[in-house]
């Protein structure tokens, strides 16, 4: 038979043992995903879908000499190094054209409202780049996989002039 202060010993280092399960589950559920700056050099549409590109993107670091900040290109970046382990290395895609069709574009703009001259087009600049996975089929009766893509979020920009 154990004493009292044998049984609150093991009561108190159960507690503390979920005390800390729990704090540790709850850091890293609020744990934010890691991004990288990226430099979108170049689009192309994505065939077969509408409104949607494929970014060539390239790691950027900001130079901030005398407090004047400024955005380079990191040719040896982390990234951008040849051997990567991220697919496609050098591309990405932007999240929030995942859900455009030929009747809608994100944040459910209608393509017809458009105005004569404007276009709706892929998105330019620096954009804030993280790892996502993305399920694909591999083709080999109906098994899947998933990958590692660089994503984005960014509006797209509707441009033009005036007819």
């Amino acid at each position: 038979m154990i004493n009292r202060s044998t049984r609150n010993k093991i009561n108190t280092a159960a507690v503390d043992a979920r005390s800390g399960y729990f704090a540790q589950e709850i850091i890293e559920r609020n744990a934010k995903a890691p991004w990288v700056l990226m430099k979108i050099k170049g689009a192309s549409p994505i065939a077969g879908t509408f409104y949607r590109w494929r970014y060539e993107i390239e790691e950027a670091g900001i130079l901030a000499p005398a407090g004047a900040y400024a955005p380079f290109t990191l040719t040896n970046g982390l990234y951008n190094t040849a051997g990567n382990n991220h697919t496609p290395a050098g591309f990405a895609l932007n999240v929030f054209e995942l859900m455009n069709t030929a009747a809608r574009v994100f944040p459910g703009i209608d393509p017809a409202n458009i105005p004569a001259g404007f276009t709706l087009g892929p998105v330019e600049g620096y954009v804030r780049c993280w790892i996502g996975y993305l399920g694909r089929a591999d083709g080999s009766g109906g098994n899947y996989a998933v990958s590692a893509h660089w994503l984005f979020e960014a509006p797209n920009p509707i441009d033009g002039e005036c007819v």
